[in-house]
């Protein structure tokens, strides 16, 4: 079967344009950006999780600041265009169809093969001419979106990062991205509670995450579970997808 994106790259690369360019103030231009883009998150049903990520970034961000760890890495950050970066680690899955990523029986390898993509979605994108504010936030959108699904221990994808190969932004989102995914309900699966979410995640420290990373994760732990009870009892439920809506 001959899948059609419903948005195409070039509609995408539009907004981003048009975003970026509405304001002379970068921090104001990379907000912008994300709300011209959440119509679009919605009718996917990755608004929620965007939402989500972005706010448990920012909560990552802020441990490992205090605690100090990778100092030098870190003090390259700029704390709210990571936020938003992460916020953008899916929109390649844009140019899934809808019928692929909502199935609810057992995706195909071909179907498989679609969803693996939507990490490559930046691919490219870099050559183009850009300001320096911009360069800086799309270096680490780009970053993010093609490593999140690496593993610590090089058994990832898609270019089978090991260890510190792999960005810190990416190595972060990885938890962020996987802590929302097993306490969320998908078409093809149930939800995980806080607790044993942090169980799984603290037992694939070393393997599928950076362990330093980990560490804090768990440390802070209750940090993450108010961020994640304060969402579904403040969002409108209208607003998502139906298989985004979850039970506490």
């Amino acid at each position: 079967m001959c899948y059609q994106p419903v948005v195409t790259r070039d509609q995408i690369l539009i907004t981003i344009r048009k975003a970026i360019n509405s304001c002379s103030c970068p921090i104001k231009q990379l907000g912008r950006f994300f709300e011209e883009l959440e119509g679009i998150f919605r009718e996917k049903g990755i608004f929620g999780h965007a939402k989500r990520t972005q706010k448990y970034m920012t909560i990552l961000y802020d441990e490992m600041m205090r605690d100090g760890v990778y100092p030098a890495e870190m003090s390259e950050f700029i704390r709210e265009r990571l936020a938003l970066s992460v916020a953008l680690h899916d929109i390649g899955k844009i140019e899934t169809p809808d019928e692929i990523l909502n199935k609810r029986e057992v995706l195909t390898k071909h179907e498989k093969n679609i969803i693996k993509n939507h990490t490559k979605f930046w691919e490219n994108w870099l050559h183009e001419s850009y300001r320096p504010e911009e360069l800086d936030f799309l270096k680490r959108t780009v970053q993010i979106a093609e490593s999140h699904h690496e593993k610590w221990d090089g058994t990832g994808g898609p270019k089978g990062l090991k260890g510190s190969e792999i960005p810190l932004a990416g190595r972060m989102a990885t938890v962020v991205d996987v802590y929302d995914a097993l306490t969320s309900t998908r078409t093809y699966k149930g939800h995980f509670t806080h607790k044993e979410a942090c169980e799984r995640i603290k037992a694939d420290s070393g393997t599928y995450f950076d362990p330093a990373v980990v560490e804090i994760f768990i440390k802070n732990n209750e940090k993450f579970k108010d961020a994640h009870v304060s969402f579904l009892r403040n969002i409108h439920l209208s607003q998502l997808a139906p298989h985004e809506c979850r039970v506490l």
